[in-house]
């Protein structure tokens, strides 16, 4: 199993609107298992200097069978 980050379009801009504007500029990444399905688990939310690809290996990692682990 392969996690994969796409990224998507925030349709609502309205919903990062707030005084501090702390969300300004983050992207949205729908987490999918597996090629052939492509079924969206979740959501991610990054901020705009943050490597998704390092969070994208790390998933890989972590969803590594346990014997290639060792």
């Amino acid at each position: 199993m392969k996690p994969s980050l796409t990224e998507q379009l925030i349709m609502n801009p309205k919903a990062f609107d707030c005084p501090s504007h702390d969300m300004l500029g983050w992207r949205a990444f729908r987490i999918e298992y597996g090629r052939y399905c492509s079924c969206p688990e979740g959501i991610v939310y990054l901020p705009p200097n943050a490597d998704f690809e390092k969070l994208e290996a790390l998933l890989e990692e972590l969803c590594a069978p346990e014997e290639a682990m060792r």
